[in-house]
């Protein structure tokens, strides 16, 4: 095997962890088949922290329309 061929299996093999490790990450970061999944595991959770979200959200406005 010549330096340039193991050269092209060393480059061949970077690319493949490269891609293994960029369709881990893209799994990570997809948020709405995550919040999916978490929903089918369990609704309620998934309910409640919306429901958290949105009386934070809600907060927030009401304290700076007070505020001002």
């Amino acid at each position: 095997m010549t330096t340039l061929d193991q050269a092209r299996d060393n480059a061949a093999r970077a690319r493949a962890a490269l891609e293994a490790n960029l369709d881990g990450l893209e799994e990570k970061l997809n948020v709405p088949k995550r919040i999916a999944q978490a929903y089918r595991r369990n609704p309620l959770m998934v309910i409640g922290v919306g429901i958290g979200v949105a009386a934070a959200i809600a907060g927030v406005i009401a304290w700076r329309i007070v505020r001002d």
